[in-house]
């Protein structure tokens, strides 16, 4: 966080969350879990144009989700990350508590 630069091997875990629907002046709450997704930063595995980053996604469901889980393909993760988190490094920290600098 001090640096601004994900270091090799940042790991992030993110569980999937729907929110409730809220009216005006209402919080937002989460609904239920609804799957597990994981980012993992390694220069020697995943290409600069994906920032050096791999998504993966352990079940886009209700727990249980799976023990191990697949590269997603670019086009279903990575191109999003790119094109609307680029200033982040294709990681969405300004909508994450936690990972905002």
């Amino acid at each position: 966080m001090a640096t601004g630069v994900w270091p090799n091997g940042t790991q992030i875990a993110k569980e999937f969350t729907p929110a409730h629907p809220a009216e005006a002046g209402e919080p937002v709450s989460e609904s239920h879990y609804n799957g597990l997704g994981m980012i993992i930063k390694d220069t020697e595995r995943y290409t600069a144009e994906t920032g050096y980053l791999g998504f993966f996604q352990f079940g886009h469901h209700p727990e249980p989700y799976s023990t191990t889980a697949e590269l997603m393909p670019r086009e279903v993760c990575s191109t999003c990350h790119e094109a609307s988190a680029g200033d982040q490094q294709n990681i969405f920290a300004d909508h994450h508590i936690g990972l905002k600098r």
